[in-house]
């Protein structure tokens, strides 16, 4: 399986950077109500509710946000448009913020007006500032359902109240009052939300854009809400050791950040724990990519055949089988591979990407160091 790491070398090395976050210019500059009032909720007479299909939860939860601007949400049919789009096979286990937010801005946001942006390092203040100023949120976090191992999870947030310290959702699995929305505490919130480095997804008409940049400020540019989580995981990682969660998101937020060797560190602080759900890598993929980029190809194929070996649903597993064939120069079986995940998902962009790279001789990938 993959090294030990010795974790006092680590924690080092992680305090070393923690640091080190830059600051970006504060974008926008539109009026915006920034001082929180006591509670706040979305008109719930503009939102639909409707409870998932199966497997599903990424096409309900973003119909429902996307009700507050006219897309229909009302009935269990609604859901269907969005979940062809980001599940053409019904069996796919899971869908990325990156995916929702394609749905959102290349198929149905010119029709209703609205467009989405995907962050990182989100906080409840913000949270709370987003929905005050009517911009509907979605988290994705963390969520261990009855009789079910711990899984992925959307959640459409809809108000808050400081009094009783909860947020009022719509959830697309459990039961939720539509008149008020689901009522969750705010620890609930932040203890399954950092699952997913606290990731959201913001729902806003074109035309409050500047409104949005005003409220995000630096979070604004994607890279920034990287380095913020990135920032939290080292300094949850030096002060506890053993969570595994701070050592996996670290991994995340360095893969993101282009810090490919920092993520590889962590990702094997996070699997020698062997405490990770055995779910996690259905939604988090960062590990592919980073072994990948740092030439362990054996580590990228031993990963995808255990998630393959659990379910053979995920794109990403055969996209990454595909790369490190195609960086070994077996383009057959890379284009083969590529073939797989389009074949299951034809709107996975990366993989026709890749295989047309490879088809033009234009394909380069990193060399490979685990030979």
């Amino acid at each position: 399986m993959v090294r030990k790491q010795n974790v006092t070398v680590v924690i080092v090395m992680i305090m070393m950077l923690v640091n080190m976050v830059p600051v970006f210019a504060q974008g926008g500059g539109a009026e915006v109500q920034t001082e929180l009032l006591p509670s706040y909720r979305l008109n719930v007479g503009q939102l639909g509710h409707i409870y998932q299909s199966w497997n599903n939860c990424s096409g309900a939860t973003i119909s429902m946000g996307l009700s507050y601007f006219g897309y229909p949400a009302f009935a269990r049919e609604d859901q269907e448009p969005a979940r062809q789009y980001l599940k053409p096979n019904v069996e796919d286990q899971n869908v990325s913020p990156w995916q929702v937010v394609d749905y959102v801005n290349n198929q149905v946001g010119n029709l209703y007006n609205v467009r989405a942006v995907a962050r990182r390092g989100g906080d409840l203040t913000l949270l709370k500032t987003l929905l005050m100023n009517e911009f509907p949120v979605i988290i994705e976090k963390g969520f261990d359902p009855p009789d079910e191992d711990w899984m992925g999870h959307y959640l459409l947030m809809i108000g808050y109240d400081e009094a009783q310290q909860v947020f009022f959702t719509y959830d697309s699995f459990l039961p939720t009052d539509t008149s008020t929305g689901r009522a969750e505490s705010y620890d609930y919130i932040t203890e399954y939300w950092r699952h997913f480095n606290n990731a959201f997804i913001v729902l806003y008409a074109p035309e409050r854009e500047a409104e949005l940049q005003t409220i995000l400020g630096d979070l604004w540019a994607e890279s920034y809400g990287w380095l913020v989580a990135k920032t939290t995981a080292q300094e949850e990682a030096a002060a506890n050791p053993q969570d595994y969660r701070a050592w996996w998101n670290l991994g995340e937020a360095a893969t993101y950040l282009g810090e490919y060797q920092i993520a590889t560190v962590a990702y094997r602080q996070a699997l020698d724990s062997r405490q990770m759900p055995w779910r996690t890598m259905w939604y988090m993929h960062g590990a592919f990519e980073a072994f990948y980029q740092t030439g362990q190809f054996k580590t990228v194929e031993e990963l995808a055949y255990i998630l393959q070996q659990v379910t053979p649903y995920i794109e990403e597993a055969n996209y990454y089988r595909g790369l490190v064939y195609a960086a070994q120069g077996n383009f057959d079986q890379a284009i083969y591979r590529l073939n797989l995940v389009l074949d299951f998902n034809p709107n996975f962009y990366p993989a026709a990407e890749a295989r047309t790279a490879i088809q033009n001789g234009t394909f380069v990938g990193p060399v490979q160091a685990d030979v």
